[in-house]
């Protein structure tokens, strides 16, 4: 734009792009009209269109940590951070996502993850085996054993 300016043309107007590819880095030209090369006075209004950088943050809630960072990555962003929390979502699963889903943001900030991870199973207590604990491990039983009793 200063550059415009500074070789005379008056009318030039900077705006940000509404949507850019997702490899665009911020600032960068994507569009100039009219085209450049075009023969122009300087009274001719001049309008670019530059890229923001940023991009829509996708909906990776459902996703396996993969799939999501694969997804991230199609939307240009590229750090993604994945932490585990044990959850009653299904274990695996992205449960949890920072920014917020369809929110702009800079495709260099990073996108936190959260995945549920499976509540551990309560473990039992060690417990002696019912028959060790009902007999006395010193002497007989009083009760009588097949030999005793012939009934007959």
């Amino acid at each position: 734009e200063k550059e415009l300016k500074d070789a005379g043309f008056e009318k030039v107007t900077a705006r940000e792009a509404n949507s850019e590819p997702v490899g665009a880095k911020p600032d960068e030209v994507l569009t100039v009209d009219p085209r450049e090369g075009d023969e122009v006075t300087k009274g001719t209004a001049i309008t670019f269109t530059y890229a923001s950088g940023e991009s829509s943050v996708p909906d990776m809630t459902g996703l396996t940590a993969s799939a999501a960072r694969k997804l991230a990555k199609e939307n240009g962003f590229t750090k993604v951070e994945v932490t585990e929390e044990v959850s009653d979502e299904t274990a695996g699963q992205v449960f949890r996502q920072t920014p917020p889903p369809d929110s702009r943001r800079k495709r260099t900030d990073t996108i936190t993850l959260v995945v549920a991870k499976a509540r551990p199973q309560p473990t039992p207590t060690p417990t002696e085996p019912e028959s060790s604990t009902s007999s006395s491990p010193t002497g007989p039983t009083s009760e009588p054993t097949g030999s005793e009793s012939s009934g007959g």
